[in-house]
């Protein structure tokens, strides 16, 4: 589930820009090092502008194609996620099957204030899920109260 659950993280659009940022961090690392590795092994004569195309070309222009393509699959991907955790006995168990009970009861039964922007939402969403995954799974009158209230 542990990638599955990565993919399905992308359905926003903040992860997604940050995803990209850090892509592109990466290949522009990649590429630094690869022609500091070619100029000291003295190949060629720093072809730094091939080394740049191919990283474009074949990391970097691939990778972001999948990664905005991940806004149509990863909503669905979320859902049946969220509706597998539902059917798990230990939904309540770990932070990530907490957060897709969360979102699943987010987008069932909650509706925000015309005023309210979408990162208040998604604060909203990670408040209860913050609540939930602090409470635990005791079988203590307190977490059962969480659970109530935040399902409710």
């Amino acid at each position: 589930m542990g990638v599955r659950l990565l993919l399905s993280r992308l359905a926003s659009a903040p992860t997604r820009d940050a995803a990209a940022r850090a892509l592109a961090g990466l290949c522009a690392l990649g590429a630094a090092l690869t022609i500091l590795v070619l100029g000291a092994t003295g190949r060629g004569r720093m072809p730094w502008l091939f080394v740049l195309l191919a990283w474009a070309l074949f990391v970097y222009i691939p990778l972001r194609i999948l990664l905005e393509t991940a806004q149509t699959f990863a909503p669905a991907l979320r859902r049946r996620l969220s509706a597998d955790a539902r059917r798990r006995p230990t939904r309540y168990a770990a932070r990530a099957a907490i957060e897709l009970m969360v979102d699943r009861l987010f987008e069932r039964a909650v509706v925000m204030p015309r005023i309210a922007r979408p990162w208040e939402a998604a604060k909203a969403r990670d408040g209860a899920a913050a609540v939930l995954a602090r409470a635990g799974e005791r079988d203590s009158d307190l977490a059962q109260a969480a659970r109530d209230c935040l399902g409710a």
